[in-house]
């Protein structure tokens, strides 16, 4: 009896992203800023649900996009996952099945 555990689908995982973390602002900075903490990540990226609202006097757009990862624990909402030219911020992260083979990210994109 083997205790490997099952491996994702063989090329679920085709497209590349790079993970960042906020970093802590210095000298009364109060835009955030980023530093790359991974780059070239095998990811899913995939379309979950958009909306657009009312907000104030402007429409606003939300687009919620699911990025699928293998298994790791350093992923934190406010973190950003870039896929190409679009920017993801983290909402929530989970193992969804707690067999720690892949790491589920619920995010929405930021501007």
């Amino acid at each position: 009896m083997s205790c490997k555990q099952p491996r994702l689908a063989a090329g679920r995982l085709r497209q590349f992203v790079t993970v960042k973390t906020p970093t802590t602002p210095t000298d009364g900075e109060t835009t955030p800023t980023f530093a790359t903490l991974t780059s070239d990540d095998r990811a899913e990226v995939k379309a979950a649900s958009g909306s657009e609202s009312l907000r104030g006097e402007q429409m606003e757009a939300t687009v919620s996009t699911v990025v699928t990862m293998h298994y790791r624990t350093d992923l934190t909402p406010r973190m950003q996952i870039i896929h190409g030219s679009r920017t993801l911020e983290i909402v929530a992260t989970f193992d969804p099945d707690g067999q720690q083979r892949e790491t589920v990210c619920h995010c929405k994109e930021v501007d």
